[in-house]
């Protein structure tokens, strides 16, 4: 836990930093020429353009420090532009094009943080190594009494590390033209009577990944068991639920989403509502992903049977 905080706080400095020093060279691009008492840049706006650049490195910064698990390739990428910040410095001023002064720039901007990032990349990888082989289905930690009243064939697709059903379902989009423009934007599936669908899960030490296939379309999405909730990945977009248990089946109650880590505010929040039921080979499933300002995007439904 200390090491989390530890960890928490030093990607927070960092996008502080980044973010107060990427928007004052966009402020003032000639500060760093003056201060190393050099000649004016001739292109004011190519200094801004770093400045851009360093502050959206910050906005990276404080999403890992929201959820240090969640993305690591930002900090591989943090990283890589740290070590590579000083060897470009260093050609620079071998060349003569930069004077050895202005080592202090590398050395707050990238050389200070090289050891806590390396720091966060070993860590990182023990978290994952400690998990390696556990099954983080948050469908399984539902209690015993609600799993006795699944079918043999909902349950045992749970508890494989690689699982497919397949069979035919009905999909529904939005009407109107911007329900449909932001569907198809979302990679969800075309209107369809009555569309072959194929659901393929394969489950790793960081959860279970989800390939929904309808017709010529995959829906691919991350999910993993989040304390008591189950968290679902679509791109930037995470959905956090609550499984509720029904007759024969379960429900996905959503309590809130994400975009990047940052929670997103209700108004904004795509919302996905799921019902579960199982059958003797399979289990019958509806869907529906609503916007709270747009309605309706998609709806699907029909059953699907365990493939063996």
């Amino acid at each position: 836990m200390r090491t989390r905080a530890f960890l928490r706080l030093v990607f927070l400095l960092a996008a502080v930093y980044n973010v107060a020093w990427g928007l004052y060279a966009i402020y003032d691009p000639q500060f760093l020429f003056r201060s190393l008492a050099l000649q004016p840049a001739r292109y004011e706006f190519l200094m801004a353009g770093i400045g851009l650049f360093v502050a959206l490195y910050g906005y990276g910064y404080f999403v890992v420090s929201l959820d240090l698990q969640a993305y690591p390739q930002l900090v591989v990428i943090g990283l890589a532009g740290k070590v590579l910040g000083p060897i470009g410095w260093a050609w620079n001023v071998h060349t003569g094009a930069l004077p050895l002064a202005s080592m202090y720039v590398n050395l707050t901007n990238d050389i200070v943080w090289v050891p806590f990032f390396v720091y966060y990349l070993f860590w990182y990888h023990a978290q994952q190594a400690r998990h390696a082989g556990d099954n983080p289905s948050a469908y399984l930690a539902l209690p015993e009494t609600v799993k006795e009243s699944w079918p043999a064939a909902l349950l045992n697709f749970h508890r494989a590390r690689v699982a497919s059903a397949s069979g035919e379902m009905r999909v529904r989009r939005g009407r109107t033209h911007i329900q449909r423009f932001v569907a198809v934007l979302s990679g969800l599936p075309e209107d369809a009577r009555r569309t072959p669908v194929r659901i393929r899960v394969f489950a790793d030490r960081f959860g279970e990944i989800w390939l929904r296939e309808f017709g010529t379309r995959t829906l691919r999405s991350r999910q993993w068991r989040e304390g008591d909730y189950l968290a679902e990945r679509f791109g930037p977009i995470e959905c956090v639920f609550r499984l509720e248990a029904t007759q024969h089946g379960y429900q996905f109650v959503q309590t809130h989403a994400r975009f990047l880590g940052l929670r997103l505010p209700a108004f904004l929040s795509p919302t996905v509502r799921a019902r579960v039921r199982g059958t003797p080979n399979g289990w019958w499933v509806r869907v529906r992903v609503r916007n709270p300002v747009l309605g309706l995007l998609v709806s699907y439904g029909g059953r699907l049977v365990v493939e063996k």
